[in-house]
């Protein structure tokens, strides 16, 4: 790493403190996370083969638990509906340990990045934890040879992104039934101690809770309260103190919920793309915001 890109690291544009201490949820034993991001030097934002730069620690922390986007990279984040990306711009000032004029702009427009997108990434995301609750996981869909042509057809005429495309394949096989199995050995040592202590990962079953009533509140009122509004129901779950069928019933009901205000269509369909590019390049063209050389 060249000396004028770590000094840039050292200043993030934002840095936020992330994870069970943002959620509320935080436990004596809950490590300390960060997420943001910069405006690196000029060339690393060109996206050369020969500076490349997407992500890093800080400088004075090698905790993997502290990671520092790029900025170009961040937005590219947010087009896909990241999780990650989308709650630091959601954190409130408390939490807020730096933040540029760049930072605020982001704040103050982070609804243009508001879509179905997210929807999708957040509720998948949840239903991956579920799973991981009881520390099963789903067979693959095994397609026929004319199948793949289908959705490699569809991949070159239309060139869907990655988000449109999973929904694509998930209409074109719904009726493909796909059996859960046991299956623990993806599962970190943590998480497997939780399911022989508990009967359940109760990590996971924190995270879902946690994320499908995230939705709830980003489809009812276009944005997510941090810390949240039932942060001590979330610690209680992580500490173990409800049983596998109290989650099970919560999980079904917000479950529910999700779905049928998926329906009502609450949320943009797609980001405008136009509006997006157009704050990209005026934040990069203007010299009010210190861009790096």
């Amino acid at each position: 790493m060249d000396t004028a890109l770590q000094q840039t690291i050292e200043l993030p544009d934002y840095l936020v403190k992330y994870g069970s201490h943002l959620y509320g949820n935080f436990t004596p034993e809950s490590d300390q996370d960060y997420r943001g991001f910069v405006i690196p030097p000029n060339k690393y934002l060109l996206d050369s083969p020969f500076c490349k730069f997407e992500q890093s620690t800080l400088p004075w922390d090698n905790s993997p638990d502290t990671v520092i986007w790029s900025f170009n990279k961040f937005f590219k984040m947010l087009m896909k509906g990241d999780p990650q990306a989308f709650e630091i711009l959601h954190a409130p000032e408390s939490h807020i340990v730096k933040c540029s004029n760049v930072g605020e702009i982001m704040r103050a427009n982070k609804n243009l990045f508001l879509s179905m997108g997210i929807h999708y990434r957040i509720f998948g995301y949840s239903q991956s934890e579920w799973r991981k609750v009881r520390g099963v996981s789903l067979e693959p869909i095994i397609r026929t040879v004319d199948e793949n042509q289908i959705i490699d057809d569809i991949r070159n005429v239309f060139s869907p992104d990655a988000t449109h495309m999973n929904e694509v394949i998930k209409l074109l096989f719904n009726d493909h039934e796909r059996t859960a199995k046991s299956s623990t050995r993806k599962l970190g040592k943590k998480r497997k101690e939780q399911i022989e202590k508990y009967g359940y990962c109760i990590k996971s079953a924190c995270n879902t809770i946690r994320l499908l009533d995230q939705l709830v509140e980003l489809h009812t009122t276009h944005n997510i309260t941090f810390p949240r509004h039932n942060c001590n129901l979330l610690k209680d779950i992580k500490l173990g103190k409800y049983s596998y069928e109290d989650c099970e019933v919560m999980f079904n009901d917000l479950k529910e919920k999700v779905q049928s205000l998926e329906l009502k269509c609450l949320l943009p369909k797609k980001c405008d793309n136009k509006k997006i590019e157009n704050l990209y390049f005026e934040i990069l063209n203007s010299l009010e915001f210190g861009i790096k050389t």
